[in-house]
């Protein structure tokens, strides 16, 4: 390792032991990169508070480890729930560059000096964190802008403080046991900054939360100048507005605001399938009509209509109180491994949802119950899809956010109402004839959804969650019992096909009594193999008709 990346090592370290995680130091033989009387006075004893003291020193070495704290704060599959809360606390405020020294990254990157660029530029900004800084300006066709420019060798300081993470990740990554792999977590980050750095993939999601909400006439998305933006500036339509988290409210404005990020948010989650994780009252703009507008775009999270569904079926299985179904979504979102014990898992699942349901209804948030819910999937070692937790998160916050506005905000009674429209107009086949052609449409739904519960279960014993233990003499049984099973399921497939074509096509000719030809025939044909499969099912048992007790095996 070179000299200066050995004397950055020693500063981290060094932080670390000054912040009260000597321990650790000690711990994972990182006492060499301190100086030699250092060493001598360190304080080894274990200290309480280790979430605390990590963020202190986190917002002490700045740059990339206060990032990186900040995207545990939204992992609780990286880290223990609790120190995600407390990194939520860390603060990024840092004294801006200068003028003079970003005016030549937005010169090098939009290749033209700034005053053919701009004809207004404010050189104080309104805004500095540890990437990039924000200053308002106002373009030749006289609109105003918002320019946030990437600060000056960002991109070097991240790169190198990376290669250190990695090089501390491997120094202690076989004493981490039980949890999230220290190099796991660098490496997820290492892909997490790589987007934060590129503007562009900021300036993507900006532009694809424009048209979603094109005609949506509450909620406003800035509009973003692709001819000004690059990796390193981006430049966005300003809205002259105050932050929420800073807003003075009025007592009647409070239930309309909270109302209209509550539809925002239901929009993004069951509508759109794109959602802005992090809706906190500083990313939120109250314009002057009593509207909103959203800011910042780089933590987003998508669900494709698979998990979209599921989320859906969730809910409702959530308020109708089935808990079973909800253990059971929770199993098809996740991956069960083989350190999951499902009975385990089960129970505590359970338990949340009894807790939630006993809860006083003021206290009863139901994004909090959910996200209690992801948790406990991480914590039996489930592995569940990144964006499904990014989406727990990030509606806990847009739900706080809402109660933060108007505290008598009832985000379950809200969204009831939401769900039941959005029911009605999902597509539905047409009713099919008398009752029982109800219940064939409800197994043609079922049968449809075979194809992707068999693939679950290969998928889970592709992963090891599932493990079948038999002795050889069984083996043979088994065989014949699955050869019976196979064939009446067959049997079964064939005569509720049938049923179903001969309720579809009632209405086509030639007829015989009113009723189609080809309806008579594949309800006589379903009626034939309903008899086998019933004189099937019947002979089970029987002495007489049991393979079992024919064979046995060769001595």
């Amino acid at each position: 390792m070179k000299k200066t990346s050995l004397r950055r090592v020693s500063h981290v370290v060094n932080i670390l032991t000054q912040h009260g995680l000597g321990h650790f130091v000690q711990k994972y033989k990182l006492t060499k990169h301190l100086p030699f009387l250092k060493r001598l006075t360190i304080e080894t004893s274990r200290t309480e508070d280790i979430p605390v003291r990590l963020r202190k020193a986190m917002e002490e070495l700045g740059g990339a480890y206060l990032k990186l704290g900040q995207l545990l704060s939204l992992r609780p599959d990286l880290v223990p729930p609790t120190w995600c809360e407390e990194f939520k606390k860390l603060l990024d405020q840092t004294t801006p560059a200068t003028y003079e020294q970003i005016k030549p990254i937005i010169e090098k990157e939009l290749k033209k000096p700034i005053h053919k660029l701009f004809s207004k530029f404010d050189k104080k900004p309104i805004g500095s964190a540890s990437i990039a800084q924000v200053h308002l300006a106002r373009l030749h066709t006289g609109q105003k802008v918002v320019v946030k420019v990437q600060r000056p060798k960002t991109k070097e300081k991240f790169e190198s403080d990376i290669t250190l993470l990695y090089y501390l990740a491997r120094k202690i990554d076989k004493y981490i046991v039980n949890h999230a792999s220290p190099l796991d977590i660098v490496e997820e980050f290492d892909r997490y900054t790589k987007k934060e750095l590129d503007f562009t993939n900021e300036a993507r999601n900006a532009d694809r939360f424009c048209k979603n909400f094109k005609n949506h006439t509450k909620v406003k998305i800035p509009k973003i100048y692709w001819q000004y933006t690059k990796p390193q500036v981006l430049v966005m339509q300003y809205f002259d507005g105050e932050k929420l988290s800073k807003a003075k409210l009025k007592k009647t404005q409070k239930p309309k605001i909270a109302k209209i990020i509550a539809d925002s948010v239901f929009k993004q989650a069951m509508e759109d399938g794109f959602f802005h994780a992090d809706m906190h009252p500083g990313n939120i703009l109250i314009l002057p009509k009593g509207n909103i507008a959203l800011l910042d775009f780089g933590i987003v999270c998508e669900l494709d209509p698979t998990l979209r569904k599921l989320e859906l079926e969730m809910y409702i299985a959530i308020v109708n109180k089935d808990v079973r179904q909800v253990i059971r979504i929770l199993l098809k979102e996740g991956m069960p491994t083989e350190e999951t014990d499902l009975q385990a898992f089960a129970i505590d699942s359970e338990n949340i949802l009894e807790e939630w349901y006993s809860a006083e209804l003021k206290a009863a948030r139901i994004t909090s119950m959910m996200h209690h819910l992801f948790n406990n999937c991480v914590a039996h070692k489930i592995k569940m899809p990144v964006n499904l937790i990014l989406f727990g998160k990030g509606m806990l916050t847009a739900e706080g956010t809402c109660l933060y506005v108007n505290p008598e905000f009832d985000f379950l009674s809200f969204s009831r109402p939401k769900i039941a429209n959005l029911l009605k107009k999902q597509k539905r086949p047409a009713k099919l004839i008398k009752s029982f052609m109800d219940k064939s449409k409800d197994f043609a739904f079922k049968l449809a959804d075979l194809p992707d519960e068999a693939l679950d279960v290969l998928e889970k014993i592709k992963h090891g969650a599932i493990k079948v233990d038999m002795a050889y003499t069984d083996v043979r049984h088994v065989g014949m019992d699955i050869n019976k099973s196979s064939n009446r399921l067959s049997y079964s497939l064939i005569i509720a096909a049938l049923i179903v074509a001969g309720a579809l096509l009632i209405d086509m000719q030639p007829s015989f009594y009113g009723y189609s030809i080809f309806t008579i025939v594949s309800i006589f044909g379903a009626g034939v193999l309903l008899v086998m499969l019933f004189v099937s099912v019947l002979r089970e048992g029987s002495s007489k008709y049991d393979p079992h007790k024919k064979w046995k095996p060769k001595r």
